[in-house]
Order: C-alpha cells, then structure tokens, then sequence
C-alpha cells in the first residue's frame, strides 16, 4: 500500500471493524481511519474535490429488485462521489455479481462525469491491489471478479 495515502475506510458490522483493526495492527499499517458506521454519515461530511481516489470493492450486490435502493453503487452515491472526487480523481468498483457490474457500467454512462479508463480488461484489478476477502470467496465460488477503474473527467462538481 501506499504510506503517503491516508485511506479512510467504512465498515457497518463490528466483526468487520474487529478484523480490520486486527489486520492493520499486524501488518502495523497506520495510515487509515475506519469510520463504523454508514457510509452516508461520513461522506456528506467530507469535503467537495478533496479525494484523489474511491475504492468499492465488493460491497453487497442486494440481488433482489426491492433491495436495489440499499447498494452502494447507485445513481445518488455516485453524484455525491463525483462532488468528492478531485478533477481526474479515480473511482474503482468491483464485483462478482455480473449483473450488478453491468448495471454498475449503465449508471456511468448515464451520470456522463467519468470515462471507464480499462474498457478493454475488466478482469484486471487496480494498480496496487490486494486481493480482498470476498475476491476469493468469489473464485472458490467459480464467480469472475470484475473492476472497473473509472476517471473524474472535468465537468459538474
């Protein structure tokens, strides 16, 4: 990982909190904040074009219709990222939910305020990247991890 980076990262479930802070105590990794709570607390709260980056990696897909408003990835979140985005800031997504991940695809080309920079090679990760918890859960379950590595372009903030 980056040292130079201060990642702040969310996590809901206290297992999850737990696991983070065990992992990060391990590997003495410092430059984080973990805010354990919902993602919409904190990210109302920080400010318009200050991060160079957003990564979600593997968040719940909410597979049926009525579930769909609770995911993560949506049209509401994604406004509010490109306010929070630096101009040529990157947002990185990934799922093994190949539904999801398309429909993932439809939401920014409607949004228009950011270019899909690996259009060619969905199946490979970010740069830096280290393989999470539910990417091998994915493979074990013969799912197909896919990233879409996307670009702040210039346009509504």
């Amino acid at each position: 990982m980056n040292p130079n980076a201060l990642f702040i990262g969310v996590e809901v479930y206290l297992n999850g909190v737990v696991n983070v802070l065990k992992l990060a105590g391990e590997h003495n990794i410092t430059n984080f904040l973990l805010f354990p709570n919902n993602l919409d607390l904190i990210l109302n709260e920080i400010p318009s074009n200050s991060l160079d980056g957003i990564y979600i990696l593997f968040p719940d897909p909410w597979i049926k219709n009525k579930q769909k408003k609770k995911r993560i990835f949506n049209k509401e979140r994604l406004k509010v990222s490109q306010d929070k985005l630096k101009d040529n800031g990157n947002l990185v997504f990934a799922s093994n939910i190949e539904n999801y991940f398309y429909e993932a695809i439809e939401l920014i080309q409607q949004n228009g305020n950011f270019e899909i920079i690996n259009k060619n090679d969905y199946l490979k990760p970010h740069d830096n990247y280290v393989m999470t918890k539910y990417h091998k859960k994915a493979i074990k379950a013969n799912r197909t991890p896919k990233f879409m590595i996307l670009q702040h372009v210039l346009g509504d903030h």
